[in-house]
């Protein structure tokens, strides 16, 4: 038997739970010299210390990595409140005026209280990115960008690296902020197909981000 094969069967051996010193002791009733057998053995451990320190280093650059991520990426998203002065103008009466004689004017506050209420506040910045989530909302030709921090920040405009697109028109979001729950109303019409939701980055970033729970309360 060759170096080769003496060394496969001695890592045979160890994945059988043999010890050292059996091993010593059966190759030396060969007729094997202890200092060949040494070195038969270092070698044969040598990939499986290997391996050990390169998964302990592995995983403590994990730990470390997520310390950090910790320490200054991650955050808890304020919940952005509701204030009936964005739709009820002075003077305004809901018992006196219906819904349909009143036009909501779509602000960055609005959607900004619509991302709020779609559960934004529970997605993540990226690990391995450090992207933070962001959404492109389209109100009929009205086009706003948010972004998801500590706070949820809306402008007007389109953001390039956006990870999903909501689309619906003023109609429905008018229909949406006349109900008493705004967040059932939301999830009623991404349901019925009166806003739809286009995916804009991998599935690897959405997941990442923490997108599965948002698309879980939705559907």
């Amino acid at each position: 038997m060759d170096e080769k094969e003496l060394i496969k069967d001695i890592r045979w051996k160890f994945s059988k739970g043999k010890s050292r010193a059996e091993i010593t002791r059966n190759l030396q009733k060969k007729g094997l010299k202890l200092e060949f057998i040494d070195s038969l053995i270092y070698r044969a451990e040598r990939p499986r210390k290997i391996l050990k320190i390169s998964v302990i280093s592995i995983a403590s650059l994990i730990f470390i990595w997520f310390g950090i991520y910790g320490m200054f990426f991650y955050h808890t998203t304020e919940k952005v409140q509701y204030s009936p002065n964005w739709i009820k103008q002075e003077g305004f009466d809901e018992m006196e005026y219906p819904q349909e004689e009143f036009s909501l004017e779509i602000t960055p506050e609005l959607i900004s209280l619509i991302a709020s209420e779609i559960g934004v506040g529970k997605l993540r910045t990226s690990p391995l990115t450090l992207k933070k989530p962001s959404i492109n909302f389209k109100i009929s030709e009205d086009l706003f960008h948010t972004r998801i921090g500590k706070k949820i920040e809306t402008e007007r405009g389109n953001g390039n690296e956006a990870d999903l697109l909501f689309s619906t028109d003023r109609e429905t979001v008018e229909e949406i902020f006349f109900q008493k729950d705004i967040k059932e109303g939301i999830r009623n019409a991404v349901i019925s197909g009166k806003i739809s939701i286009e995916q804009l980055a991998s599935e690897q970033e959405l997941f990442l981000k923490g997108y599965l729970g948002l698309y879980n309360e939705l559907k």
